[in-house]
């Protein structure tokens, strides 16, 4: 027979180790007849015997102190959070913590400390544009002149679009056609003079083409004299970047 030396309970089954009550170990001991013994039987194994005094679960045991544990940890993660320090700020930055901006979550802190506005380049004025394109176009006539002048045919050319609107008389004029007129002058006369003035020029509302007016004075020297004095007008339209004739034509000779 085997006891339990906590709760005396007392069994016959030998194969037992433990108290089926509170776990214990159990120890060998003579029958006793004043004491109440268990009969297990194979199939069931029931307790009998004396119920009166029981011991603490060991389950239960472990159940309540992992919860004690959980309930301290709980109340230290609590403590913890409630007694971190202070965030310090430099004081260099902000004088005053209750009137100074937040820099906290501010990522715009670093590239302006004073918190003013970025300060923009002013942009040129629309008119500011027009006028530029205006001294291009009176400078790019200025070449023409020039270059008709010293007979620069390669240079000359490239003043023209591929094609022309107008060239005097003509409408839909190819570059090749105002290159051979332009060899024909060059080869007649020996020199050319040819100046420009009272120059106006007017765009469009893009300010991809233009309208020049002058007035251009001519004197040319060779077998026969040709000078005059007539009110021409060329029209010019921007191609990749360059003001190009598309249009030449006379309008009033004086």
């Amino acid at each position: 027979m085997k006891v339990c030396p906590q709760c005396n309970q007392s069994y016959l089954d030998e194969t037992l180790n433990f108290c089926l009550t509170d776990g214990v170990p159990l120890s060998l001991s003579s029958y006793d007849g004043d004491v109440e013994t268990v009969v297990l039987p194979s199939q069931s194994r029931r307790v009998l015997g004396n119920t009166n005094k029981r011991g603490v679960s060991p389950a239960f045991a472990y159940l309540a102190v992992g919860l004690l544990a959980l309930i301290a940890g709980g109340a230290f993660v609590i403590w913890y959070k409630s007694n971190d320090p202070p965030q310090v700020t430099n004081s260099s930055q902000v004088s005053n913590p209750s009137t100074a901006p937040s820099t906290t979550n501010s990522p715009y802190t670093a590239l302006n400390a004073s918190n003013k506005p970025p300060t923009i380049p002013n942009r040129p004025e629309s008119g500011s544009s027009d006028e530029q394109q205006r001294t291009d176009i009176v400078r790019a006539l200025n070449s023409w002149a020039k270059t008709l002048e010293s007979k620069d045919i390669s240079s000359h050319m490239n003043l023209y679009d591929q094609s022309l609107d107008t060239y005097f008389r003509k409408s839909n004029v190819d570059i090749s056609f105002v290159r051979a007129d332009c060899l024909r002058l060059f080869n007649k006369y020996s020199s050319l003079s040819l100046n420009t003035s009272d120059v106006g020029v007017n765009l469009n509302a893009d300010g991809d083409q233009a309208t020049s007016t002058f007035v251009s004075t001519y004197n040319f020297d060779g077998a026969k004299r040709h000078s005059g004095k007539v009110r021409s007008e060329i029209r010019w339209k921007k191609v990749n970047g360059m003001w190009k004739i598309t249009s030449q034509k006379d309008l009033k000779a004086f």
